[in-house]
């Protein structure tokens, strides 16, 4: 953090860092709550500052809610991926749902868990070729499904005037109201476009969820569309998910369309949606216009080189994205080398380039390492 731009009356008179948890003594002087407690508890008996006697029963939350704001919104860096301009109180979930460089499990929730435990950055790679996770995805999917037959079934015993209700949606909705915190989980729970109008209006808008996880069902264009009307001009929603649906070319282009101006999505999860060049196109012309989007996964689509040249030469002016994804493109060739080396020259955001399972030929690939000579730290997985 810029300690020089932080105010003396901001910072904790032990620590001199920034307060956490700020309590006051009667003597009208502040300290964070544990460093107070820790003084005290070295057999002190008076204030820091003036030597009044001070015990732990004297001491006092503070509740004003500008000075915590003010302490929230300063600005520090991320020692492990070295991000900078972010804010404090934004740190924690920074570390937690978007830091590339944070640990992370494989997360596949079953009694043989794969043990696996990396970087963020390598999480997608990993569960593209981790058989305990991609085994326990479809083991979930089978078990929302068989869940669902039965409520519908016992429904229909019990009380068969019920059955213009419906229990899909009645447990959608209950399901997000369970979701803990502003992550909605919604991987492999057959939602299809008419479900797409609850998960907006309950998950996005009532929630405001942070992330949103739609893996593994069926949305196509006109799920994209109802989820695109509230992109536009979202504040909450850092990352969306939607591997492995069917959205398409006419989707990526209402979803580009609304990223053109939001200004709040981080990360883009579009890997399995039948996405060719056209898409790429819609795509393309986003991040000419996107300043904030970090990551974007585009992995096992049918993007040929036409579709690469052209995020190639819109990510050369592009001063966010740090991570694309393109592996098991297995259309991308050496007609797109040319301008993946030119954006790999010129592009100044750029950390991480994937492009596994494709038609390059080992001569180009030695081209694409050699214009990164002058680049620290660019991970180049082809």
């Amino acid at each position: 953090m810029n300690e020089i731009s932080i105010d003396n009356y901001l910072k904790c008179p032990i620590c001199t860092d920034p307060f956490l948890d700020p309590v006051s003594t009667p003597c009208e002087h502040t300290f964070c709550r544990q460093c107070i407690l820790t003084w005290l508890e070295l057999s002190k008996t008076s204030c820091p500052s003036c030597r009044e006697t001070l015990s732990k029963k004297d001491l006092t939350s503070i509740s004003v809610i500008f000075i915590h704001g003010m302490l929230n919104e300063i600005q520090v860096k991320c020692i492990l991926c070295g991000a900078i301009n972010l804010q404090r109180g934004n740190f924690q979930n920074h570390i937690n749902n978007l830091c590339p460089k944070a640990d992370v499990s494989c997360s596949t929730n079953s009694d043989t868990s794969c043990s696996w435990i990396g970087s963020r950055d390598q999480l997608e790679i990993h569960q593209s070729e981790c058989q305990t996770y991609q085994s326990q995805l479809i083991r979930n999917t089978n078990c929302v499904k068989d869940q669902r037959t039965e409520t519908l079934n016992v429904n229909r015993r019990e009380n068969p005037a019920n059955e213009l209700i419906n229990p899909h949606e009645l447990e959608l909705e209950g399901h997000i109201t369970r979701c803990a915190d502003r992550t909605i989980e919604l991987s492999g729970r057959l939602i299809t476009n008419s479900d797409m109008s609850i998960v907006v209006e309950q998950a996005i808008i009532r929630k405001k969820c942070n992330i949103l996880i739609l893996n593994g069902n069926h949305i196509d264009a006109s799920g994209a569309l109802i989820l695109a009307k509230t992109l536009s001009n979202n504040t909450s929603l850092i990352r969306l998910e939607l591997q492995c649906n069917c959205i398409g070319d006419r989707g990526v282009d209402y979803l580009a369309d609304a990223l053109s101006v939001n200004k709040c999505l981080k990360v883009l999860d579009l890997r399995d949606n039948n996405i060719t060049h056209e898409g790429a196109r819609h795509l393309a012309n986003m991040l000419k216009r996107n300043q904030t989007l970090t990551s974007l996964s585009l992995n096992s689509n049918h993007i040929d080189d036409r579709g690469i040249r052209l995020l190639a030469d819109a990510l050369i002016d592009n001063t966010s994205l740090r991570r694309l994804f393109l592996f098991q493109s297995q259309s991308i060739s050496d007609w797109s080398i040319a301008s993946l080396i030119n954006m790999l020259r010129y592009n100044q955001s750029l950390e991480e380039l994937t492009l596994q399972t494709n038609k390059l030929s080992w001569w180009c690939m030695i081209l694409l390492r050699f214009a990164l000579l002058t680049k620290r730290n660019f991970n180049l997985i082809i």
